[in-house]
């Protein structure tokens, strides 16, 4: 079931003879086609379904999405994204009372939403470590956080300015003392987040 037809070329214009075959049946069957003959045919012969990243590992040695899957010559559908990896940062300020040398404060947005500023001058019981989620508005998801000193007459104080995840900024003041407790002398958090 093939017929003989002379087409021709554009590289010396003379003419060549080629086989068309007619039907993918005849064509499949002389070894011509290899692959699914519909694309609905190719996805369900083609592409694997490859997992999303875990969250903060790097897709190493994976193909880039819509890259050929490697058996079926056609190219794969992107697939769904994976979840965001986990984020946080860290800054450092120093600050000095009245009656303490200057020491050195460490801020910490934790990546899962957390906020926490450590105190050197905290003496147990009382940890070094402190949660500053805990006061009125708080933005949550903080993934930024900045640390500055401010003496206001002659007090010790520490501005705390948090970004969250959705792109908020708040600022906290807290009063710096030996031993002092923290969040209670912090002032609730302020909405700095700039217009867009």
């Amino acid at each position: 079931m093939a017929f003989n037809e002379r087409v021709p070329t554009r590289s010396t214009g003379t003419r060549r003879t080629a086989a068309l075959a007619l039907g993918p049946v005849l064509a499949m069957a002389a070894g011509l086609v290899t692959g699914p003959a519909t694309p609905a045919a190719a996805g369900a012969a083609g592409c694997a379904v490859r997992p999303p990243h875990p969250a903060g590992e790097p897709p190493a040695r994976q193909r880039p999405a819509g890259d050929d899957d490697g058996r079926s010559g056609h190219r794969c559908p992107a697939g769904p994204a994976g979840p965001a990896g986990p984020s946080g940062a860290v800054d450092t300020a120093f600050a000095a009372t009245t009656t303490t040398p200057e020491a050195k404060y460490v801020g910490v947005a934790q990546g899962d939403g957390g906020a926490l500023v450590r105190d050197p001058t905290s003496v147990a019981p009382n940890p070094h470590w402190h949660d500053l989620s805990l006061l009125p508005g708080y933005p949550g998801g903080a993934v930024g956080i900045s640390l500055s000193p401010t003496p206001l007459n002659g007090t010790a104080r520490l501005a705390v300015t948090v970004r969250s995840v959705t792109g908020q900024v708040a600022q906290t003041h807290c009063t710096l003392a030996p031993n002092v407790v923290w969040p209670g002398n912090c002032t609730a958090f302020t909405d700095l987040t700039p217009p867009l």
